[in-house]
């Protein structure tokens, strides 16, 4: 179907996301950190990006993006 990437700090999300999806047929990568999930975005390549807004990281993704930390193509 669609490859999706849920980032998450609170792990019974994450299982709870990966479970309902991957029965949905959607293939999905999930993580606890979204500075890793950043990198591994542009190995993926996923169709669509869960992310937790409130995560305690936030600041340390959006610095990143800031900055031209994108792995994804331009």
């Amino acid at each position: 179907m669609g490859r999706i990437v849920a980032i998450d700090d609170v792990r019974e999300n994450l299982i709870l996301l990966d479970v309902t999806l991957s029965k949905m047929g959607y293939e999905m990568r999930i993580f606890n950190n979204p500075i890793l999930a950043l990198k591994a975005v542009g190995e993926i390549f996923p169709d669509l990006i869960l992310l937790d807004i409130n995560k305690k990281n936030k600041k340390n993704l959006i610095d990143q993006l800031r900055d031209g930390v994108t792995p994804w193509p331009q």
